[in-house]
């Protein structure tokens, strides 16, 4: 089956993008179809408002131009449902409809995904795009029960993300030292709880806490927050920018709690699969989906939005007992392998496939 799927840059050295991720994985596991990405999106850092929508357009014809020319059977629609997001891809999606072709409509958090819009444009795209699906894919049981009772959809799939079974592999141990590196790899966006955090470092210092590092990867437009963050506490806060390959693998057996204290806009996190796959122990809220992943003193630990101090007493937790880290730890790592494996994840998707096209 020939697939277009869509997805921001799929350059790791580049973009920080959880569906990125996710299209990475499948193009490189899912032989059974054969893959074209649309490029959706903009990279990060890229500037300039002129520029971003002559790309935007020129991106449109080239879509038009794929589907024009290209035997396409099925166009892989991955959807974030976020103002900018819903209306570029509402309009890349009146395209494929335009040629006739099925689509597969998968949704990846945002901050609409649990609750309606007000704005009634918005609101208008989003169902119009759910009425004219083949298939809608969301990312738990969550999402697809809250799906149901705000839009009234029925016919709703469930497909949780991946993990590469390689983070799995990784021969670590657990540290029981004195040292407690914190890691958050990720957008650096409000939407992520990059204050909250920042101001966790704040507080640990003023408490006069020794032990605690804090490691950021990433780019986004709190990145000054951080960087300043970093001049201030330099021996608490280390700033890694975008990582990938050997240097993430190395980051990742460094680091021993993955921290995300999201406030809205989450779907499945990639980067928190990944890992609590290397033995990460976990502290996130419980935003989007990551509260069927991570259940609090045993796989992780769940906090409260958008308030440090739950987050403070849970890293102090983790750095005063070494053996509640350590059994947490394996608890994640064992809890996360073969839920989220790739094999599984890509026989359900093929099944998907088959379904939409029929």
């Amino acid at each position: 089956m020939n697939v277009l799927i869509t997805a921001p840059s799929l350059d790791v050295n580049k973009n920080v993008s959880g569906i990125a991720a996710v299209v990475n994985t499948i193009i490189d596991n899912n032989k059974s179809n054969t893959y074209v990405h649309f490029l959706e999106g903009r990279e990060d850092g890229a500037t300039g408002i002129l520029n971003r929508v002559l790309t935007i357009g020129k991106s449109y014809f080239q879509l038009a131009n794929i589907l024009y020319k290209q035997q396409i059977n099925l166009v892989h629609l991955n959807l974030p449902l976020n103002p900018p997001s819903i209306i570029r891809e509402f309009l890349a999606f009146s395209i494929v409809r335009l040629f006739g072709k099925k689509v597969l409509l998968h949704l990846h958090g945002g901050r609409f995904l649990l609750q309606k819009p007000v704005n009634p444009m918005l609101k208008a795209m989003i169902q119009s795009m759910y009425v004219r699906s083949h298939s809608i894919v969301c990312l738990s049981s969550l999402e697809k029960e809250s799906l149901k009772k705000e839009y009234a959809l029925n016919e709703v799939m469930v497909l949780e993300n991946t993990v590469d079974a390689s983070f799995g592999k990784l021969e670590r141990q657990i540290r029981t030292s004195q040292q407690l590196t914190v890691l958050f790899m990720g957008r650096l966006h409000a939407s992520k709880g990059i204050e909250i955090i920042l101001e966790a470092v704040r507080m640990l210092a003023i408490k006069g806490t020794t032990g605690v590092q804090f490691i950021f990867c990433g780019m986004g437009p709190l990145l000054p927050d951080v960087l300043q963050m970093e001049q201030a506490y330099p021996d608490q806060v280390t700033y890694m920018g975008i990582v990938s390959g050997a240097q993430k693998t190395d980051i990742l057996m460094k680091a021993q709690v993955f921290i995300l204290p999201s406030l809205y806009g989450e779907g499945l996190p990639v980067a928190l699969l990944e890992a609590m796959a290397a033995g990460l122990v976990p502290v996130v809220t419980s935003d989007g989906s990551m509260g069927s992943v991570v259940t609090t003193n045993e796989t992780g630990i769940l906090v409260e939005k958008n308030n440090s101090a739950p987050l403070v007493r849970a890293l102090e937790l983790l750095h005063r007992q070494p053996a509640e880290l350590k059994r947490m730890a394996l608890n994640a790592r064992a809890a996360t392998l073969d839920r989220f494996s790739v094999q599984k994840y890509v026989y359900s998707l093929n099944q998907l496939y088959s379904k939409s096209v029929a």
